[in-house]
C-alpha cells in the first residue's frame, strides 16, 4: 500500500484515482473509506476539484483494446526476459492502439537501459494518465497458465502483424477510392502499387502461418 499510493496520487484524472483506490481496497481486503484517508495523508499536492474534474479523461477499457495487443503487453509486464526476444521481432508501430504503442516503446527503452519493468515503476515515469490506467488494469488482470507460452507468443505476434497489414490495406483502399473519385491518376497509380506491396506481404505472412 505504501508503494502504490504515491503512484496513484500522480493521476490527475479523478475517475482513474477512484478506480485505483477501489481496486487496491478490494485486492488487499481493506476498507475503502479508510484507504481514502491514508491516500489523502500521502498527498503532497492539493488539486483543485473543479480543475481535476475538467481535466478528467475518458478511462480506457481493456475490452476496447485488441486482445492480441493486451496479451503481449501483459506478458512483457510479467516476464521481463520475454522483452529481449520480442523487441527483435516486433516494433511499437506494429500495435494498432496508440496508447499501447507508447507503452511498448517505453518498455523497450527501459529494458535497453537496464531499468526495472515493474508496473509501479513504469507508471511513475509514463506521465500519461490513460497509458498508466492501461498498465494498472493489465497488472491486475489474471490470465490462466499457458502450457505452451512460446506458441502463444508466436500466435500473438503473427496476429499482431496481420492486423497491422489489414488496417494498412483498408487505409490504402479508402485513399484509392478518393483518388478515383477525384480522377487523380498519378496518386492512383502510386496507391495501387502500395496496395499490391501490402497484399504480397499479407500473403507471405499467411503462408508462414500455414
Amino acid at each position: 500500500m505504501r508503494e502504490i499510493l504515491p503512484t496513484v496520487k500522480k493521476f490527475q484524472a479523478s475517475t482513474i484515482r477512484s478506480e485505483c483506490i477501489r481496486r487496491i481496497a478490494q485486492r488487499l481486503s481493506l476498507d475503502e473509506t479508510a484507504l481514502w484517508e491514508d491516500f489523502k495523508n500521502t498527498e503532497e499536492d492539493n488539486y483543485d476539484s473543479d480543475i481535476t474534474d475538467k481535466s478528467a479523461i475518458s478511462h480506457y477499457r481493456l475490452s476496447e483494446i485488441p486482445i492480441t495487443e493486451r496479451m503481449l503487453v501483459k506478458l512483457m509486464l510479467e516476464e521481463m526476459h520475454l522483452v529481449d526476444h520480442l523487441r527483435t521481432i516486433i516494433d511499437p508501430s506494429d500495435f494498432v492502439e496508440e496508447k499501447l504503442k507508447k507503452i511498448v516503446k517505453f518498455i523497450f527503452d527501459f529494458f535497453s537501459e537496464g531499468k526495472s519493468l515493474k508496473p509501479n515503476i513504469l507508471m511513475n515515469y509514463l506521465g500519461d494518465d490513460e497509458a498508466i490506467g492501461i498498465i494498472s488494469e493489465l497488472s491486475a488482470l489474471e490470465i490462466h497458465d499457458c502450457p505452451n507460452k512460446e506458441k502463444l507468443i508466436s500466435d500473438c505476434v503473427m496476429r499482431l502483424k496481420r492486423d497491422k497489414l489489414t488496417n494498412q490495406r483498408h487505409e490504402v483502399q479508402n485513399k484509392i477510392k478518393i483518388a478515383q473519385d477525384s480522377n487523380d491518376d498519378t496518386l492512383l497509380t502510386s496507391l495501387m502499387r502500395q496496395l499490391d506491396s501490402l497484399n504480397k506481404e499479407f500473403n507471405t505472412l499467411n503462408k508462414q502461418r500455414s
